[in-house]
């Protein structure tokens, strides 16, 4: 992988809808980088697409930031596209849409180097909407902003309204000044003394996806479900995989028998990375089951460390995973533990696990 470019900008304005002070909803962004002297329109499969977040309202447009992450040294063409909610793409250039799109006005991007950088991936349990989580978001953000994740798994992200995902994902956007792409699929009704939610498991994706999915999984106690999205980063084709697996000792069949499932997910074409609340530990039959085909990656990186995740208050067993095909496995490069906290507040219940593999 290489780094990231400064951020690129790019502004849409549509009357009566981007007038009003900050981002106009149900708009997706997305900036193009492609072959100089090429057109996304004409030759769009050589042109790369990543999403955009919402920056600042510039008086009537909204204004869209990506980065881009060049993997050679060259002169790039590139441009935005903007869709709101059920509608088309529509491309703009530097001189904007008015005059219709023209190739011959789209931005000039010069890469002089590429500086290897790793792949991040984050996994975090974010104990739903309970404990205070207006204080505990900061943390996470924070937590998750430190490793700089390309792509991230979450456990227990609930829905009231809105789901948590709807203000994770525009702060890290803010603090990374990089967009996530999210894909979300709700489990079980979750109640907590602050309400009932719809509790499920979602992923980031700083990558474009490529193509997404569910998976439902044996359970005995709460519905449980996998969401997996497919992406290439540093020419390496993954399929990435969040999950939570069902808890309590009654239902230590149904997680073996759902790894079995998860591990029937693997593309022939594609390596597996797999990531989250696992509900058990190193050793168990959920464990022996995943690293008969995968690599625990925390304890190739870290083995006589113990990498205990839960509770966070005070740490006593490993329950919070991710694991990756073995070919990938051999570019590991660290593993590092979440434990963002204010005092005795913590990000959640559950520390987070991040690895860095060199792809």
């Amino acid at each position: 992988m290489g780094v990231e470019t400064d951020p690129i900008f790019g502004q849409l304005y549509q009357a009566g809808v981007t007038d009003a002070a900050g981002q106009a909803p149900g708009f997706d962004a997305e900036l193009l980088v492609g072959p100089l002297g090429s057109s996304p329109l004409g030759e769009g499969r050589c042109w790369q697409s990543v999403s955009a977040s919402f920056n600042v309202q510039v008086d009537n447009n909204d204004e869209y930031r990506a980065r881009l992450t060049p993997s050679a040294p060259g002169l790039f063409a590139y441009a935005y596209r903007y869709r709101p909610s059920g509608g088309a793409w529509r491309y703009a250039d530097l001189g904007g849409t008015t005059d219709g799109f023209d190739d011959g006005d789209l931005g000039v991007l010069a890469v002089a180097h590429v500086v290897a950088r790793p792949l991040v991936i984050a996994t975090l349990n974010l104990r739903c909407r309970t404990d205070d989580w207006a204080a505990r978001r900061p943390l996470v953000i924070d937590a998750l902003a430190r490793v700089r994740p390309d792509l991230v798994a979450l456990q227990e992200e609930c829905a009231s309204t809105t789901p948590q995902l709807d203000e994770i994902v525009p702060a890290l956007a803010e603090a990374l000044h990089r967009g996530y792409a999210s894909r979300r699929v709700g489990t079980h009704a979750a109640v907590w003394p602050e309400g009932s939610f719809d509790e499920g498991v979602a992923i980031l994706s700083a990558h474009p996806i490529e193509d997404s999915g569910t998976l439902d999984l044996p359970w005995v106690n709460f519905a449980r479900k996998a969401q997996w999205v497919d992406v290439t980063v540093g020419g390496v084709s993954l399929r990435f995989v969040a999950t939570h697996l069902d808890v309590g000792e009654n239902a230590a069949v149904a997680r073996v028998d759902a790894v079995e499932d998860i591990l029937a997910l693997a593309p022939l074409d594609r390596a597996l990375v797999v990531a989250g609340d696992m509900n058990d530990v190193p050793g168990s039959p959920t464990i022996t089951t995943f690293t008969a085909e995968l690599v625990d990656l925390w304890a190739r990186a870290n083995p006589s460390q113990p990498g205990l995740s839960f509770p966070a208050s005070s740490p006593a067993e490993r329950i919070d995973f991710i694991l990756a095909s073995p070919a990938l496995a051999s570019s590991l490069r660290g593993a590092r533990m979440l434990d963002e906290r204010l005092g005795v507040t913590t990000a959640s219940d559950h520390l987070g696990v991040a690895v860095a593999l060199e792809p």
